[in-house]
């Protein structure tokens, strides 16, 4: 037996992170259109990622089009339809900490997609300011603030971005899901149309 799988050329974004710190935000308005587009694609067909974060997001080699994304490793990805979104055996939650919602670091029983969309807050978040909303020097502690404090706006943090762009990621970094930005379609929308000045 064997495994055939697509050769990608470019770098992940957690290696351009590593090399660059943070990106223009013109720069990071053109990764999430293409991540979104990806994200959406897939919640469409009812599948939640679950793991969204910079290791498994790649930008592809530029061609015509300019910078194209891939979404990788659905590896713990799951239906909508399936009985799903439980705390694996040993008790710990599925995803990688940083980037997980309020709702997973709960270990709440009935989880959307809308985990997805706070991942990609934090994901854009990281992108501008060069550091991700929250970090601790231990698991237990990261959970707790994630839960319970609210991060930061980017701009106090040192990004340099307008103030739409701002409001953007807070909305996906929203700790109530019913408040959070409830599609990938409508974060696509609304670059769609602050890009055009709306």
């Amino acid at each position: 037996p064997f495994l055939v799988m697509e050769y990608l050329e470019g770098e992940s974004l957690a290696d351009r992170l590593d090399r660059c710190e943070r990106l223009p935000e013109e720069e990071m308005r053109h990764l999430a259109r293409e991540l979104l587009d990806a994200l959406a694609a897939a919640h469409t067909q009812g599948v939640v990622h679950r793991d969204i974060k910079p290791e498994n997001i790649h930008i592809l080699a530029p061609g015509r089009d300019g910078e194209r994304v891939k979404l990788l490793d659905f590896g713990i990805s799951s239906k909508a339809d399936e009985a799903l979104y439980k705390l694996t055996q040993t008790g710990s939650v599925l995803g990688t900490p940083h980037y997980m919602s309020p709702e997973q670091a709960r270990g709440d029983a009935e989880l959307d997609h809308r985990i997805d969309l706070y991942a990609v807050g934090v994901v854009l978040y990281e992108c501008v300011v060069g550091e991700v909303p929250f970090d601790a020097p231990n698991y237990n502690r990261l959970i707790r603030m994630i839960i319970e404090e609210e991060p930061l706006p980017p701009r106090q943090r040192g990004a340099v971005i307008s103030d739409k762009t701002e409001q953007f990621i807070m909305w996906a970094l929203e700790k109530e899901p019913a408040l959070r930005v409830h599609s990938a379609e409508a974060m696509l929308d609304w670059l769609e149309r602050t890009g055009r000045g709306e």
